[in-house]
C-alpha cells in the first residue's frame, strides 16, 4: 500500500510538472491585491470561461480556414455569423459561454458540442463520486455542497447510466476476446489435452 501511494505521488508530481507556466502579467491582471477564497474562485471561473471561448474560436478558425478579420478565400461561401450564448455547468461554476457560429450551421465544436450544457470535467466529478459507491441522492448532496447548485436526479442518472453502458460494452468485448482466444487454443490442442485445458479454464 505504501508503494502504491509513493507511486501515486510520483505521478502527481509528473502531472504538475506538465502544467504550462502562467505569465506574471496575466496573474497581475487578476491579482491586484490580497484576495479572498471567493475572489480566487471567481477569477478561476472567469479564466476558465476565457479559455473555453478562446478554444471554441480556434476551432471555428480551423473549420473556416481563416482567422477573424482576415481575408476570406474567394471559393469559401461560409463565414462567421456572430455568437450564441449559453450557461454551461463546469467544475468551477456556471459561466455564460459565447459560442461562435457560422453562417451555414456546419460548425460542430468538439470541446463543447451543440446543445451540450455540461463541460466534460463536471461529468468526471459525477463518475468519481459514483465509483466511490455513493447513491444518486448522496451524489446530488455532494455536488450541491461543492458547486452551490442543485443537480437533478435525472442528470446524475444519465451520466451514471452512460458509464454502466460503456462498462458493459467493455466487459463484453473483453469476454468475447477471451472466448475467441480459447477457441483458437482448443483448435491447436490435441484431443487428449482438451479435457485438462477445460478444467484449467473453469478453475481460472
Amino acid at each position: 500500500m505504501e508503494a502504491y501511494y509513493a507511486e501515486l505521488g510520483e505521478e502527481t508530481e509528473r502531472d504538475v510538472g506538465k502544467l504550462a507556466s502562467i505569465p506574471k502579467e496575466l496573474v497581475d491582471f487578476f491579482v491586484t491585491g490580497p484576495m479572498t477564497g471567493e475572489a480566487i474562485n471567481a477569477a478561476s471561473l472567469a479564466f476558465n470561461q476565457a479559455l473555453i471561448e478562446a478554444s471554441l474560436n480556434a476551432e471555428l478558425k480551423h473549420h473556416l480556414c481563416y482567422a477573424p478579420g482576415a481575408e476570406r478565400r474567394e471559393a469559401a461561401t461560409n463565414q462567421r455569423n456572430g455568437f450564441t450564448s449559453k450557461t454551461v455547468l463546469t467544475g468551477d461554476g456556471k459561466p455564460r459561454i459565447a459560442t461562435p457560429r457560422d453562417r451555414d450551421g456546419s460548425f460542430a465544436p468538439l470541446l463543447l458540442p451543440k446543445h451540450e450544457r455540461r463541460f466534460t470535467a463536471f461529468d468526471d466529478s459525477i463518475v468519481a463520486l459514483y465509483a466511490r459507491g455513493l447513491t444518486v441522492r448522496e451524489i446530488q448532496a455532494d455536488l450541491a455542497e461543492s458547486y452551490g447548485t442543485e443537480i437533478g436526479h435525472d442528470l446524475i442518472s444519465t451520466v451514471t447510466d452512460g458509464v454502466l453502458a460503456t462498462l458493459a460494452k467493455t466487459i463484453h468485448r473483453f469476454l468475447s476476446g477471451m472466448v475467441s482466444a480459447l477457441h483458437a487454443v482448443l483448435d491447436r490442442t490435441s484431443q487428449e489435452e482438451k479435457p485438462r485445458l477445460c478444467r484449467f479454464a473453469r478453475m481460472a
